[in-house]
This record gives C-alpha cells, sequence and structure tokens, in this order.
C-alpha cells in the first residue's frame, strides 16, 4: 500500500501512515538532529519553531513509547536519548509527536551514540 509505513515486531505489524511523519507543513521540528553524542555531549535535544509550550511522545520505530515530556517551551533542551528511567536509547529513528497549540506535529529523530 502506498504512503504507508509498516514496521513488524513480535506482537505483530504497526501501520503509520506518511502523512503523519513527513508533513511538509508541520514547523515544528526538533534540532540537532541527527543528535550525535560524541558531537553534542552534554547538549540536549530542543524543540523550535512554535510559540507557547508543547508536550509530547517519543517512539522506537515499532511503535514503543520510550519518553513522553511536557510543558516545553520553544528552543528548551527536553530529550537527553535516554527513557523515562534514564536507560540509554539505542542509536536509531525515532518518531516524535508534538501537541502544541490545539495541534499535534510528528517527525523523526535520528540518534546516534
Amino acid at each position: 500500500v502506498r504512503n504507508e509505513l509498516w514496521i513488524a515486531c513480535l506482537e505483530g505489524l504497526n501501520r503509520i501512515p506518511l502523512s503523519s511523519i513527513c508533513r511538509a507543513s508541520s514547523s515544528v521540528y526538533a534540532y540537532p538532529n541527527p543528535w550525535n553524542s560524541s558531537e553534542f555531549s552534554g547538549i540536549g535535544i530542543r524543540l523550535g519553531g512554535y510559540v507557547g509550550v508543547a508536550g509530547g511522545t517519543i517512539y522506537d520505530v515499532e511503535g514503543t513509547e520510550v519518553f513522553s515530556f511536557e510543558n516545553v517551551r520553544n528552543g528548551e533542551e527536553f530529550f537527553w536519548g535516554r527513557d523515562a528511567a534514564g536507560r540509554r536509547l539505542p542509536s536509531g529513528i525515532y518518531i516524535v509527536r508534538v501537541r502544541v497549540s490545539g495541534s499535534e506535529h510528528m517527525f523523526k529523530l535520528a540518534v546516534v551514540w
């Protein structure tokens, strides 16, 4: 099927519409992206491109929630490549879902250790 990303995991298949990830109209973004721990040691990933405060969730490619955040202001660090328990996440692509000002934005984030 076109315009869909299918991800296989032990529990079955997850279908993610590409339109929900690759929205050209979304002005919300994370930086630096890709985030490389050796290049940006001590610097967290920040959100940009919006006014107000944002909340959201970060998922791995299997669709499992690995981190959530609330009350993040534009330009504020919110993620350091670790899950909610502080464990280092593996290098890879993550999906970030951000809620701000009543709208939702999704984009990819690359984490490299």
